[in-house]
């Protein structure tokens, strides 16, 4: 027999990501997804074709579901977030955590798995007792930091009755998931594809040239298509930081661009943690922050790419959706080897020796 999986608030799948890191095939489990973004069910879709999606969460039946293995959920977390306006559960998207426990309630499934952010305690108490009423057992939320797995610092609790497991530090920092430059092969060949930028800049004599200037990392601020007379091409020399650098920082900011230090403008350190990443905000350093490059002094905010790697995602798991699409997604997502720490013992003997032997036989 399957495992049989239904996943809550699934954005962008995670769980199966976890799942096939730990050696799982599509074929070994039947996977139900709840989502309503049509970018996060793109992406699934993408990398995990035989997802059966079954749409509002609201609308799901527990009830249908029965003998579930697995109830798993990331609940909308706006409402409890430190970074947010504390609406708690008068803000309509942290309300619909009652729609988990409610389906919890209904399906009764073996084991189950509920993640949120770090939250004040009177709202970690209130999720706590609905969880456990709806599971018919006390259960209570255990605190992980994703920086123990990852180059980011992500503290988020758990509330499950699956076996929690130590965590051991594996000493990953921002700077092991930088990307370095980037290759491209086209018949056969490997070409460095090197950003740019079209700038007016003054010469010594006072006279302005417009330039193209090239950036040996891969990186680039931003491309015109603006068509210019006269380009000159030049390498950028950084004589300097172009941020604002603290005399003595205090916390994780090193500095900040523009006028003021604000959440988007902060500048951090490649050499510790990464900030949270995050679904929402605008600015430079709009949901990723902002970091001095190694030895350029450059400035800028993660790729895509990185983003992944810090959430333990392949590398363009989510490539087939725009740019602001995929650091939402990732913003919102698990942080995959947490995930996999819990569902490991999927795996082992132990959960085997607690199940039918028909359905061991199924495994073994």
């Amino acid at each position: 027999m399957k495992l049989k999986i239904l996943s809550l608030f699934d954005g962008g799948s995670a769980t199966q990501c976890a799942l096939k890191n730990l050696g799982f095939d599509e074929d070994d489990y039947t996977y139900h997804a709840s989502e309503i973004d049509q970018y996060c069910i793109k992406v699934t879709q993408k990398n995990f074709p035989n997802t059966i999606q079954i749409g509002d969460v609201q609308k799901v039946n527990g009830h249908d579901y029965p003998d579930l293995d697995l109830l798993i959920a990331g609940s909308p977390c706006q409402g409890f977030s430190f970074s947010g306006k504390q609406l708690n559960f008068n803000d309509p998207r942290s309300k619909l955590f009652f729609e988990f426990s409610r389906v919890l309630g209904e399906s009764k499934p073996r084991y189950f798995l509920l993640e949120n952010v770090n939250m004040k305690q009177e709202y970690q108490d209130v999720i706590t007792e609905h969880v456990s009423d709806a599971f018919g057992q006390e259960i209570t939320p255990v605190k992980i930091n994703s920086a123990l797995v990852t180059g980011q610092n992500r503290v988020r609790l758990y509330w499950t009755n699956l076996p929690v497991n130590p965590l051991e530090d594996r000493n990953i920092f921002l700077r092991d998931i930088l990307e370095q430059g980037v290759v491209k092969e086209e018949k056969g060949k490997k070409y460095m594809i090197f950003g740019g930028a079209i700038r007016g800049r003054y010469n010594e004599d006072g006279s302005i040239s417009q330039r193209l200037e090239v950036r040996r990392d891969g990186k680039s601020n931003a491309l015109t298509t603006v068509q210019k007379d006269n380009v000159v091409v030049s390498e950028i020399v950084y004589e300097k930081p172009y941020y604002k650098r603290y005399d003595n920082p205090k916390g994780a900011s090193i500095g900040y661009v523009g006028n003021s230090p604000k959440q988007a403008t902060r500048v951090y350190s490649v050499e510790g943690k990464s900030q949270c990443l995050l679904a929402l905000g605008g600015g430079q350093g709009a949901k990723t922050g902002l970091y001095e490059m190694p030895d350029t002094g450059y400035v800028r905010k993660l790729t895509p790419v990185e983003a992944e790697k810090l959430q333990g995602f392949p590398k363009n798991y989510s490539d087939c959706v725009s740019n602001s699409r995929r650091y939402q997604i990732m913003g919102n997502a698990f942080t995959v080897p947490i995930i996999e720490n819990f569902l490991v013992y999927f795996k082992s003997e132990q959960m085997f020796d607690k199940m039918e032997g028909e359905y061991r036989a199924g495994f073994l």
